[in-house]
């Protein structure tokens, strides 16, 4: 599977549309800082086709390696729903020594 291209190997008109986006629909810094870091950290894989991820305030929707819009909250994306990276959640119990469980969905 692919993954999300960086900004800078974006197509000019992909990067134009989604600053425009960006604007039209009020997606701020910290909405944008989810992004990144989503992008940055967990470097994504996503189909071929189109997918969509929802940040809470915000869903980008993509093709392939190149997202290609933003939409609002209660908006819905089309193609596959990238889900959120499970992470790993360490209890430690005085009796019990170190209890490892995975996050609910």
């Amino acid at each position: 599977m692919p993954k999300i291209e960086s900004w800078d190997n974006f197509p000019r008109a992909v990067r134009q549309h989604l600053i425009e986006r960006m604007r039209d629909r009020s997606i701020g810094i910290p909405d944008l800082n989810q992004l990144r870091l989503w992008v940055d950290d967990s470097k994504p894989e996503v189909p071929e086709g189109d997918w969509f991820k929802d940040f809470g305030s915000f869903e980008i929707c993509g093709r392939g390696s190149f997202p290609k819009t933003f939409l609002l909250r209660g908006q819905v994306g089309t193609g596959r729903a990238i889900e959120p990276e499970r992470r790993r959640v360490i209890f430690f119990g005085a009796t019990s020594g170190v209890k490892q469980a995975q996050a609910p969905p």
